[in-house]
């Protein structure tokens, strides 16, 4: 994958367009409230809520990530990157390779975390993420302005997009923390 120019903000729709209703699963078409069922989807400091209550494996990750215990064991994943890759990039390479070879695509990382695969992926590439853990997708959106507007707060067992929304859906490491594999 060859990096483009990073693509206009401005010029891509807002995520309410790509998105529905996790209740009702009806879609949004831009709008924050469901015309269906009536369920709010704010948008708090640039990343959209579209999150119930948590629980099971997603209540356990979520509170670790968004605690002082990631901040402990993070140097430990770096420590596995380089025995996998070797080293981080190269480990996750592992797996982006297989993402379309496009100059141009809009794709959903379910997982983002921090974005980390971010400066990885292809500059002219509409991205959005979604995450469990709150204090992650802030820190994404700090690292990396342009996805303000273009993270979630939600799970990744019910992603609330619209069938066709993206190019390409990809998740990196976070399959072991999903609650429910099989609708994820």
């Amino acid at each position: 994958m060859s990096c483009a120019p990073a693509i206009d903000v401005e010029q891509s729709p807002p995520i309410t367009a790509l998105a529905r209703c996790f209740d009702c699963r009806f879609p949004l078409a831009g709008r924050v409230d469901c015309s269906q069922c009536g369920r709010r989807f704010p948008n708090r400091d640039g990343i959209w809520h579209a999150i119930g209550a948590l629980t099971g494996t997603n209540r356990v990750a979520a509170d670790f990530y968004d605690g002082p215990g990631w901040i402990r064991f993070r140097p430990f994943e770096q420590l596995f990157l380089w025995f996998q890759g070797p080293g981080p990039r190269r480990a996750r390479w592992k797996a982006l390779r297989f993402l379309p070879h496009q100059r141009v695509a809009r794709v959903l990382e379910v997982g983002i975390g921090a974005g980390e695969n971010v400066p990885l992926l292809p500059g002219g590439w509409e991205l959005y993420g979604v995450d469990i853990a709150r204090t992650q997708l802030e820190i994404c959106q700090k690292r990396f302005h342009r996805l303000r507007n273009r993270l979630v707060w939600a799970e990744a067992e019910d992603l609330p997009f619209v069938d066709g929304a993206f190019d390409a859906v990809y998740s990196l490491g976070g399959f072991n923390y999903f609650r429910d594999h099989e609708a994820a």
